[in-house]
């Protein structure tokens, strides 16, 4: 009960002080608030943004390190390959 009636007169005094702020300050606390929600909105935008800019990073980094493993082997292949060439000339020349 002495919660409830601590709450109540919590809110009534809130609400004087409310009062006070708009007859000393006129519209300048409402001007504030929308300032204040318009920077919160702008933060959680920029967090966002960057939130998403890290997920895109981390995803072409997963996607540039998929390409370089398939250029090793490829790279890897074509040596293979131009050395296995090279031995069958090389042998066709020790024939003829």
């Amino acid at each position: 009960m002495f919660r409830r009636a601590a709450h109540g007169l919590g809110i009534a005094i809130d609400n004087a002080a409310r009062a006070v702020y708009r007859k000393a300050l006129g519209l300048r606390i409402p001007a504030a608030r929308i300032r204040l929600a318009d920077i919160e909105a702008d933060r959680d935008f920029c967090a966002q943004r960057l939130e998403d800019a890290c997920a895109d990073v981390n995803y072409w980094r997963g996607q540039l390190d998929c390409a370089e493993k398939a250029l090793q082997q490829a790279e890897w292949e074509h040596s293979r390959l131009l050395h296995g060439l090279d031995k069958t000339l090389k042998q066709r020349k020790e024939f003829s």
